[in-house]
Formats: C-alpha cells, sequence, structure tokens
C-alpha cells in the first residue's frame, strides 16, 4: 500500500515537472536566439524616405528629381572660318575715309570770291591749268578788275597776264566765269557762244544782274 502511494507521487511529480518544463524550455530558445540564425544579425537602418508631396486634386507626387546644371557657354564650333578683320572697317578707317573725301572734296570745290560793286559773290572753280595759275595769282592777293559791258550779255576786263588757255566751243550762262584769249577775264549775264576756258561759275545768281549793270563796273577776284 504505501509503495503504490509512493509510485503515485513520483508519478505526479514527474508530470509537474515536465508541465513545468516545457513553457521554461519554450522561454529559453525565444529569448535566446541562435547565432546562426539570419535574424540574430544586425541590419543596418534603412534611410528615411522623403514624405510625397500632395497635389491639388488630392494625390501624391514623388518629389523632383534636379537635373544636372547645363553650362550656359556655347560649344566651340569646328571648323569655324576665322573672321577677317577687312569684312568691316574700323571706325578709325571710316573716319580716316571720310576726312581724306572731305580734304579731296574741299580741293574740287574751292570757291573763287567775286565782288562786283557793293556786293560779293560765292563761286565754284573749275579744274584746269588756267584756275590754278589763277590760284597762285589770287595766293599773293586780291585782283581788281576795270570790266567793261559787251553786246548786252557780258562783262569783259583785261588780267594784266596771260593764263595757259585751254580754249573750248563752249554755250555760257548768266553767272559762268570764263578766260578770253588767254589774258581777258569775261563775266556773264547772258548767254554766248564762243571759245573759252571755263574758270567758275557763280554759286547764287540773286542780285547778280543787277550788281553787273549797264555800263563799267570794278570787279575783284580773291580766295
Amino acid at each position: 500500500m504505501c509503495i503504490r502511494k509512493k509510485k503515485l507521487t513520483v508519478l505526479i511529480l514527474a508530470e509537474a515537472v515536465l508541465l513545468l518544463g516545457l513553457p521554461l524550455a519554450a522561454c529559453g530558445s525565444a529569448a535566446l536566439p541562435s547565432a546562426s540564425s539570419p535574424a540574430s544579425q544586425s541590419l543596418p537602418p534603412e534611410p528615411a524616405k522623403e514624405p510625397k508631396q500632395s497635389t491639388s486634386n488630392g494625390a501624391s507626387s514623388d518629389p523632383p528629381v534636379e537635373e544636372p546644371e547645363q553650362s550656359s557657354l556655347p560649344a566651340p564650333a569646328e571648323n569655324a572660318p576665322e573672321s577677317s578683320s577687312k569684312a568691316f572697317p574700323s571706325v578709325l578707317e571710316e573716319e580716316q575715309e571720310g576726312a581724306s573725301g572731305e580734304s579731296i572734296q574741299e580741293v574740287t570745290e574751292m570757291k573763287l570770291k567775286v565782288e562786283v560793286g557793293e556786293q560779293t559773290f560765292s563761286a565754284t572753280l573749275e579744274e584746269n591749268a588756267a584756275v590754278n595759275a589763277l590760284v597762285e595769282l589770287l595766293r599773293q592777293g586780291p585782283i581788281t578788275l576795270r570790266l567793261h559791258d559787251d553786246s548786252g550779255f557780258e562783262k569783259v576786263g583785261p588780267l594784266g597776264q596771260s593764263l595757259p588757255a585751254e580754249d573750248r566751243q563752249t554755250t555760257t550762262q548768266a553767272g559762268d566765269i570764263v578766260l578770253y584769249t588767254g589774258n581777258q577775264i569775261v563775266m556773264f549775264y547772258g548767254s554766248n557762244s564762243w571759245s573759252y576756258t571755263r574758270l567758275a561759275c557763280v554759286d547764287d545768281l540773286t542780285g547778280w544782274e543787277e550788281a553787273l549793270g549797264s555800263g563799267d563796273v570794278t570787279g575783284q577776284l580773291s580766295l
């Protein structure tokens, strides 16, 4: 009887140990993971993701991706032809050309001052040997002329010396000043056709005929 009770007690204790040992073993295995298990290895923290931006209609959109900044400098052209410095004249060259043009214009349009009575007129000189010789004389001083009327359309007066004549058949008009026979100065207030060497032409005929008048007059030439 006593042996049977002892066996029963041992069986009860063994069952109790088994019941108590199973949860402890389970807790121990959960608390201590295996070293070879992948879960036991520490993983690096994942980078924080930027929150998605919501659009006006409620849909989320990814943040804009920054594009690489492009250079504003144009790429060098391959085999580009070299610019010629002669394509466009510089400002200095244009000024020099303008200055030379003006100087030429001053020479070709040298003016002659003609005084008749109390009035003064400007005349443009021609380009010939007679004019060159006349200009040389005028550089030494004004030339005074005693002019007399001839045929009702011209005034004629002796120069006092001869100039190199280049006479050609010419039809004159009012305001023309010519060389006649190489040593006579003729001023026209009318028209005539004869062989003359042109010297100058009056620029503005206002008062020209009235200044020459109907009789003899005194005239003066100067530069």
